[in-house]
């Protein structure tokens, strides 16, 4: 279909943006260096200033080419990445759920056309990946035929939802984007699982005589620059268990509350106590407190006057409504609770450490949307 099909210029154009997209995303990548270059073939490699590249596990999803994935193109450039993989042949997460999931694909290939194969993409697919590491190839030009393809082979139908089932178009015949033979440009991205972000691109521009010479050198120089690597599967069943992800959250909050409770217990302060002194500032009436609390109201009222015994709060009728009380801290209490935050500050934040300063953004974000 004309629909999908690129000239030579757009081709290479949206190559060159989906490069430029992931050297943006990775912005603290530094040069590893370029592999030997010379008859036709210029490599440029590029790792994230913090990642080791060897002795990883990967899990490849597939060829990018004319703006979409491209079923099939796996085929016939895998054996040139056994250098770098092994041996054995690798599976190609994109194309296996084209059989098995096929509104998955659908949703991976439309999001590819709009975006590109990008980190957001990778990290909403990244927990079915058996592999710390993730590859997606992205190629403009000539690729070396898999000489035992049948030409006339097609992609099984995929349902589209719209009534009529629609093809996953296999990659394009070499001479499909106008393109000179003896011309590609090809890059394997890396795409880290448990940092959630983009990691390692290998990049070869290539203008020779024989693609196939070019690919063979492309899959060494994907093993010089990330040796030790090995294969992974994809677990295409996986799913996000909600269950498993409160639980997550609730065992960390619990281990930090956990580990300063005595810090707090010195203060003469239960736990609860410290979060209803942090909120009073903003929320001084008992009522607002129960509400951002979840607390139920009896219980705020015993938790206040335990405060105001110990001398941490002033309790007084609210002279703009005598039916309730206005809460205000005393220093004692202001102190204490600057005291008690910083402890859980100190704990959470020795947590955060874990992560990256861009991670810790992200996650920040997240809990704002669930919040």
């Amino acid at each position: 279909m004309t629909l999908y099909r690129a000239s030579s210029s757009s081709t290479l154009a949206r190559v060159t943006r989906f490069f430029a997209v992931i050297s943006g995303a990775v912005l603290a990548l530094s040069s590893f260096g370029c592999g030997p270059s010379g008859s036709g073939a210029a490599f440029d490699t590029k790792l994230a200033s913090d990642f080791q590249p060897a002795h990883h596990s990967v899990s490849v999803l597939g060829v990018y080419k004319d703006g979409r994935m491209a079923l099939g193109s796996w085929d016939s450039l895998g054996s040139y990445f056994a250098p770098a993989l092994g041996p054995a042949p690798c599976q190609a997460g994109y194309d296996a759920l084209v059989s098995s999931n096929q509104d998955l694909a659908n949703a991976i290939d439309a999001y590819a056309r709009d975006e590109g194969p990008s980190a957001k993409l990778l990290s909403q697919i990244a927990p079915a990946a058996q592999g710390d590491l993730i590859l997606v190839v992205t190629y403009a030009g000539k690729i070396p035929d898999k000489q035992t393809e049948d030409p006339r082979a097609q992609a099984a139908p995929v349902n589209n939802g719209m009534g009529s089932p629609r093809r996953h178009r296999r990659s394009s015949s070499p001479n499909a984007t106008g393109r000179d033979d003896d011309q590609l440009d090809i890059a394997a991205s890396l795409f880290s699982v448990p940092q959630n972000r983009s990691v390692a691109i290998v990049k070869m521009a290539y203008r020779g005589e024989s693609v196939k010479d070019a690919m063979t050198r492309f899959g060494a120089e994907v093993a010089r620059a990330l040796p030790d690597l090995k294969c992974a599967r994809w677990d295409l069943a996986a799913k996000i268990d909600p269950a498993k992800i409160w639980s997550l959250n609730y065992r960390l909050l619990t281990s930090v509350i956990t580990s300063v409770a005595p810090d707090i217990a010195a203060l003469d302060l239960e736990t609860k106590d410290l979060f209803l002194l942090a909120e009073v500032d903003e929320h001084p009436h008992p009522a607002e407190l129960a509400a951002v609390l979840l607390m139920p109201k009896p219980t705020v009222t015993v938790i206040v006057k335990r405060l105001e015994a110990g001398g941490f709060l002033r309790r007084e009728i609210d002279a703009a409504d005598l039916r309730r009380f206005h809460l205000t801290l005393t220093p004692a209490g202001r102190k204490a609770m600057t005291l008690g935050l910083a402890l859980l500050s100190s704990a959470f934040g020795a947590r955060l450490a874990r992560l990256s300063a861009a991670q810790q953004a992200e996650l920040k974000t997240l809990l704002e949307q669930l919040a």
